[in-house]
């Protein structure tokens, strides 16, 4: 998706790598504690 503001794609983009990050890391450790 290139709007031609490239800097704010790639704000959105980390923006959005950060939140799956965070969703992994809570699925990792729901699983450590033994619960879904």
């Amino acid at each position: 998706m290139d709007d031609g503001n490239g800097l704010a794609d790639s704000v959105m983009g980390n923006k959005i790598g950060h939140i799956q990050a965070g969703q992994v890391a809570a699925v990792q450790l729901a699983a450590d504690h033994g619960t879904e």
